[in-house]
């Protein structure tokens, strides 16, 4: 069991935490197991439409896109959005 934990922490690429209370480490192992199943659904979800990445690399990916508003007192000037490569958007874009 602590072996399988491991291996799904390391494809999730979560860091250790350490709880002292059974309570904390029972939710603890449902939360990443909920990841592990989104992570998975996604991942069919992602392939039926015909992306071949691996789930964490795409979600690395997708966590670079930022988007952000300049404000100038109290107005909003401009909303800003980082540059997507075009080569993901076309992918993102068959996704729906």
């Amino acid at each position: 069991m602590e072996e399988a934990f491991c291996e799904l922490k390391s494809y999730l690429e979560v860091r250790p935490i350490h709880h002292r209370r059974a309570d904390r480490v029972v939710n603890h192992v449902r939360l990443c197991f909920l990841a592990y199943w989104m992570s998975a659904r996604l991942g069919g979800e992602w392939r039926a439409k015909g992306e071949t990445e691996e789930v964490p690399r795409v979600l690395r990916h997708l966590q670079t896109i930022r988007l952000g508003r300049l404000r100038m007192g109290l107005d909003n000037h401009r909303t800003l959005l980082t540059e997507v490569p075009k080569t993901s958007t076309s992918s993102y874009r068959s996704w729906g």
